[in-house]
């Protein structure tokens, strides 16, 4: 039986969510006023704008695949794959690189001076230091471990 709403053989369907439909056209618009043929329907497309990948990064992933394969070269929408996944994962990357205030010499410091406590210059009494500000910080050496796990 036919189903008068699917989309032809070998076409993606438009989205269903008209957020995500709207963003997939804004890609779609900075692909083609960059030379690379993409549609808001292709399935890419909205695959990227349901994975939330905004046009800043997209212009940013072709103008990286322009310096590697010059006009007049085609650039295939799939080409830029792997550069959107080297981009959003050194991202994401540096997001986890920060970290809290507690997993940090210098953040446990700066708690100190808030709480009014001298920092030592005494090694051997910076710990006992640290160990205070944890304490009335509420840290929890479950905290610290997490935190340093994630430093990894």
């Amino acid at each position: 039986m036919d189903n008068p709403g699917a989309a032809p053989l070998g076409e993606a369907s438009p989205p269903e969510n008209p957020s995500i439909e709207r963003l997939a056209l804004e890609l779609s618009i900075i692909a083609q006023n960059r030379s690379v043929t993409l549609a808001a329907t292709d399935a890419l497309c909205t695959q990227w704008a349901s994975e939330g990948v905004t046009t800043k990064e997209l212009a940013q992933a072709i103008a990286i695949a322009r310096i590697r394969k010059p006009e007049p070269q085609t650039i295939p929408p799939r080409y830029l794959v792997p550069i959107l996944e080297d981009m959003r994962n050194k991202a994401g990357t540096s997001a986890r690189a920060e970290q809290p205030w507690y997993a940090t010499s210098t953040g446990i410091e700066a708690k100190a001076r808030e709480a009014g406590i001298d920092i030592p210059d005494d090694p051997s009494e910076w710990q006992g230091m640290k160990v205070d500000v944890y304490k009335r910080n509420g840290v929890t050496p479950d905290m610290v471990r997490a935190a340093q796990v994630g430093a990894r």
